[in-house]
């Protein structure tokens, strides 16, 4: 909720002016409901599945008197840090490719990028996000899928792949609405964002999977750390050399 609420101070003036309201505050209550809905809805949808699908999260298991043996800090921290890699390889890939789907005047993740998205990205991103797609919808694509083919708590190999990648697809085609906003809509741009968050969902969803929420979490919110520590060097470098 605290992603939530940080996603519709924060809202950009584009969203806002696209609602049939005047006042500004109900546009940002207005822009908080319908996610409000859905977190409830599939945190209630993954709780009920977890265990038929055979994820885990340690706060579900802390809440349940489940108890949390082994070492969990060093995954955490291990995959905070893969997921720093990996957000720096994207938003320099980005930069790199940018030939392939700019328009003339299209900027790229490092020139859009504003420190004020930090929060956003870390609270919203790393936890909002995880628990919507991977605890919500690949808990409940898991736990379906478990039950059609009779492998419910203990999934067969190729149910896992299909599960992280199909919440991986569904993970990235969640970002072409906001990114459209502003934007034009071409199909370089929708590849450009599929292209950028797919192998982001599969690393979410794997350590997920693998181990449990708090690592896949661990890695989005580094995700967005890499990227920023990555524009920040950028600019200084930039400024430095003017």
């Amino acid at each position: 909720m605290v992603g939530i609420v940080v996603f519709a101070v924060t809202a950009h003036r584009e969203l806002l002016d696209k609602l049939p309201v005047e006042n500004d505050l109900l546009k940002r209550v207005l822009i908080a409901a319908q996610p409000t809905v859905i977190l409830l809805l599939v945190t209630a949808g993954g709780t009920a599945a977890a265990s038929t699908a055979g994820l885990r999260s340690l706060l579900a298991d802390w809440a349940s008197d489940v108890p949390i043996a082994g070492d969990w800090i060093g995954p955490i921290a291990t995959f905070m840090l893969v997921g720093m890699v990996l957000g720096t390889g994207t938003y320099l890939g980005d930069r790199w490719s940018k030939t392939l789907w700019a328009e003339p005047d299209d900027t790229d993740l490092i020139t859009d990028w504003r420190a004020a998205s930090v929060i956003l990205n870390a609270v919203y991103g790393g936890v909002t996000e995880e628990i919507l797609m991977r605890w919500g919808i690949m808990t409940l694509i898991l736990a379906g899928l478990a039950s059609l083919s009779g492998t419910q708590g203990d999934p067969s190999g190729i149910v896992v792949l299909i599960t992280i990648v199909a919440s991986a697809v569904v993970f990235a085609a969640g970002h072409l609405p906001a990114a459209m906003i502003s934007k034009r809509r071409t199909r370089r741009l929708v590849l450009r964002i599929l292209g950028l968050n797919l192998p982001a969902g599969l690393l979410f969803g794997w350590l997920f999977w693998r181990w449990n929420l708090a690592t896949a979490m661990a890695a989005h919110v580094g995700f967005h750390f890499g990227a920023a520590m990555l524009v920040v060097l950028i600019r200084q470098s930039r400024s430095a050399s003017t």
